[in-house]
């Protein structure tokens, strides 16, 4: 699904390259031979895979608010990318709760931002921005999001990352509708889970953190369904498309697309904390918290992706599994790069 011959020094501009996502780029990108600048805030939290990883993975780096225009302007002119993968986002449906406005402006002033630096640059320019399987409207029936299905969200981070898909189409038909030379399309991924992750309330970090501590693992919702994949498919897939709409003549691609698992595997909470059991020893409590909204199921149709990309996802539910206990088994301070470059190398023999 990637050819790397076309990535082979490509100048990629990744926001975010700090955080978990954008720590597994940062690694496949350099694999891939491509020379990736990274703008970001600070890696957050004691524990973090990007403290770990070589500094020469990044041709250049710029330590920043997106929120601020007048630096990130400065910064994706001194890039000066073929491609630009945005992956920065306040991303915590939690967090957007305790800080809505922060999260509002991050998801949705930083996009705008970003999109108005594009317009800045000479020559053709190709630029993915990541937001969100929760971006759409949902009323709990069950159904498989396609993405042509009305968007809307009731928690501030579901409803900002919305809002963002608004922005990107009107820049990408509207602002630059005449401007060829751009070309943009947006990613909506499902729940990604693999090694390397740290950030407090998410589910697998949490689970290791209490398979260390001997603590019980807090569960909110056990019985919620979430399309949980491989951090490694929807990046292939993010790949892949910026590869496809980079060489593709006008706006065929130029549209937003799902990725996620194949359809009817999907699985609750508690599927994914018996799975981990075989690789932890935990205990784990519900303790429901009723005071904010959270969508109890969740679903994507990936059939698009699948037909004009050619992209499906490579690992099942449980191999996923495997993949990342297998992780947080084998870690030690300072062997994530090399557990994390390891599996990606593993996952890329099967794309071939």
């Amino acid at each position: 699904m990637i050819n790397q011959n076309f990535w082979l020094g490509k100048k990629v501009l990744l926001t975010g390259h700090t955080g978990f996502k954008g720590s597994w780029m940062g690694i496949l990108l350099n694999m891939l031979g491509a020379e990736v600048t990274g703008i970001s805030l600070p890696a957050v939290g004691p524990q973090n895979l990007y403290s770990e990883l070589p500094k020469a993975i990044w041709s250049k780096e710029f330590i920043l608010d997106i929120r601020d225009r007048e630096k990130l302007t400065d910064a994706v002119i001194a890039a000066n990318p073929d491609i630009i993968l945005h992956f920065a986002a306040q991303a915590s449906v939690l967090e957007s709760y305790r800080d809505p406005v922060s999260t509002w402006q991050t998801n949705v002033d930083g996009t705008q931002n970003l999109l108005e630096a594009v317009g800045m640059l000479n020559g053709p320019i190709s630029a993915l921005f990541v937001t969100t399987d929760k971006v759409y409207r949902n009323n709990e029936k069950g159904i498989d999001f396609k993405e042509s299905d009305p968007l809307g969200g009731i928690d501030p981070y579901s409803s900002s990352k919305a809002a963002a898909e608004l922005v990107i189409h009107s820049y990408s038909k509207g602002i630059y509708g005449k401007r060829p030379e751009i070309k943009i399309c947006s990613a909506r991924a499902g729940n990604v889970i693999g090694g390397g992750d740290w950030l407090e309330n998410r589910i697998i970090p949490d689970i290791a953190r209490a398979a260390k501590s001997g603590e019980k693992l807090i569960v909110r919702n056990p019985d919620s369904i979430r399309p949980w994949q491989h951090v490694s498919d929807p990046l292939f897939g993010y790949l892949t498309l910026a590869e496809l709409i980079s060489e593709s003549p006008g706006t065929h691609y130029q549209r937003p697309f799902n990725f996620g698992p194949e359809p009817g595997v999907n699985r609750t909470v508690l599927d994914l904390i018996n799975a981990m059991k075989t690789h932890f020893e935990f205990d784990y409590q519900v303790e429901s918290d009723e005071r904010f909204y959270e969508a109890k199921t969740l679903s994507l149709d990936i059939s698009q992706a699948k037909q004009m990309l050619s992209w499906h996802p490579l690992l099942n539910f449980d191999l996923t599994m495997d993949l990342t206990g297998s992780w947080y088994r084998h870690y030690r301070p300072g062997n994530g790069y090399e557990i994390t470059k390891n599996q990606l190398g593993e996952i890329l023999s099967r794309a071939h």
